[in-house]
């Protein structure tokens, strides 16, 4: 298997990051691209087109406001990844993180998914599902989770 692409969804969690800093290490011996992937799910009570002004800004949409907030959060991490010599793109999308995902895997023909998973079990992880377990059953290629360490 040739490993050239590859997907790692974020949600700057600690657990996200910590899957990006082992995705990159991972494919330095491949020479292959990252593409991180944020998806930004409002919850389906807030309206999106909802104005908010933050201290010394114009007025933006809320949907406007979390992607910039998203944007600035990834700069931040590629600016952690970018002494690794791989080439790591960025990608923000809206919708439900799941669909998003597993969209992009189909539609950028990656070769390898790499995402954190918190590790839930139990009650936790029946109520609250798993999006890594989602993305793992229906993905088109392999998926590589990786359990963070760090306690979040």
């Amino acid at each position: 298997m040739e490993i050239k692409k590859v997907l790692v969804p974020i949600d700057f969690s600690k657990c996200s990051t910590h899957a990006a800093r082992k995705a990159v290490d991972l494919v330095k011996h491949f020479g292959a691209q990252v593409d991180l992937l944020h998806v930004l799910e409002l919850p389906h009570y807030v309206i999106p087109d909802v104005m908010v002004t933050v201290a010394g800004e114009e007025k933006k949409s809320l949907t406007e406001f979390a992607h910039g907030e998203a944007a600035k959060d990834m700069e931040k991490l590629l600016g952690e990844l970018a002494s690794s010599g791989v080439k790591v793109n960025t990608r923000l999308k809206s919708g439900y993180p799941r669909d998003e995902i597993l969209a992009a895997a189909v539609e950028g023909e990656y070769d390898l998914v790499v995402m954190g998973t918190h590790g839930r079990r139990g009650l936790s992880h029946l109520f609250l599902g798993s999006v890594a377990e989602q993305v793992v059953r229906r993905a088109p290629c392999p998926v590589l989770t990786i359990r963070s360490t760090e306690s979040e």
